[in-house]
């Protein structure tokens, strides 16, 4: 029942086009209770895009890797976000987008499945992030660096939380959609600058600012290839 009201949701909300997919996920066969090994393509809004790796057992334990970047209409769905909470103005927000060149996101989980199609996860998030600014941006005008432009990087330790459902689509595709919690416990950021007292500066401002805003609900959608247990 649950995996039929949500695929009626997926329609009524545009994120399937049309009956015909929401019908098949509807009359999907229960998957059978055995080891399966699932390659996947997964995006958590406003997280991260990338692939990873999902081992089931035949008692429905599930392990979970994947990696993956931040594409930058993430980053910028992120800034509106702390610009909307006043964690720093529009300008700011725009300076720090344009200065992040460079971000990678690795995650790690584990959890259970409940009933024939739920499941509930929880890991760990590492996000990194990196770039330049020049000596008008955000950080610089914050701790009055120089003139030189700055490279400055981020480091976030955080623990994810998701439930969502889980579709065997015929053999071997695998569908998965999920809500879940980011929530950052951890951060550290480092700026390359000489002065020992202003590098100190900026890094406890970047630190304060992920710890004070580092929690998010993401939206995953998944999709798999079951290479072992279709």
């Amino acid at each position: 029942m649950t995996h039929r009201l949500l695929a009626l949701a997926l329609v009524v909300f545009g994120l399937l086009p049309g009956r015909a997919l929401a019908q098949r996920i509807a009359d999907a066969p229960e998957p059978p209770s055995r080891w399966a090994l699932d390659f996947t393509a997964s995006t958590s809004f406003p997280l991260a895009a990338g692939g990873g790796v999902l081992l089931e057992t035949p008692g429905r334990l599930l392990l979970d890797v994947r990696a993956g970047t931040m594409p930058r209409a993430y980053l910028a769905a992120i800034n509106s976000a702390l610009t909307s909470v006043g964690a720093f103005g529009e300008s700011d927000a725009e300076r720090v987008e344009e200065a992040i060149d460079r971000t990678l996101v690795l995650r790690a989980g584990t959890g259970f499945g409940i009933g024939k199609r739920t499941e509930l996860m929880v890991g760990y998030t590492r996000i990194t992030v990196g770039g330049r600014v020049a000596s008008e941006d955000l950080v610089a005008q914050t701790v009055g660096l120089g003139m030189d432009p700055v490279d400055v990087s981020a480091t976030l330790h955080a623990a994810h939380v998701s439930l969502g459902g889980r579709f065997v689509l015929g053999r071997h595709v695998v569908l998965r959609v999920a809500l879940e919690w980011v929530h950052t416990v951890s951060a550290r950021a480092s700026a390359d600058v000489e002065r020992d007292d202003l590098r100190d500066e900026a890094e406890t401002f970047l630190q304060d600012t992920i710890e004070s805003y580092g929690f998010a609900p993401a939206l995953r959608f998944e999709l798999g290839w079951r290479a072992i247990g279709g």
